[in-house]
């Protein structure tokens, strides 16, 4: 039982036992109507918060948001502010600002 028992600090990523490609978030599947690239949407931006429901993980909190944002088709950007704050930061074009609200305060 003396020796080396693993070696997996000294590995290297994409060699056997390292770093992984790491995957999309769960999330991001179930935003199916957001652009991938901020860039896209143009000038100028707003950014709001969505916090969704408490308690409910971020996919099924993201897919509300989702389904609602696209019958209107207005496109947009979600950030996940990660575990512990919760919810998204949505960011629009500064013209849908009033609709995209009205949304998020009816969820």
């Amino acid at each position: 039982m003396f020796g080396r028992q693993g070696k997996g600090n000294r590995r290297f990523p994409g060699r056997e036992g390292g770093a992984r490609k790491k995957k999309r978030p769960e999330w991001h599947k179930q935003a199916m109507h957001a652009v991938d690239d901020i860039s896209e949407l143009g000038e100028p931006l707003v950014s709001l918060i969505y916090s969704g429901e408490w308690g409910k993980p971020p996919s099924v909190q993201i897919h509300k948001f989702d389904q609602k944002i696209a019958k209107t088709g207005i496109r947009y950007h979600a950030e996940y502010l990660g575990r512990w704050s919760g919810g998204f930061i949505i960011r629009v074009l500064d013209k849908h600002t009033e609709k995209v609200q009205n949304i998020i305060n009816e969820i």
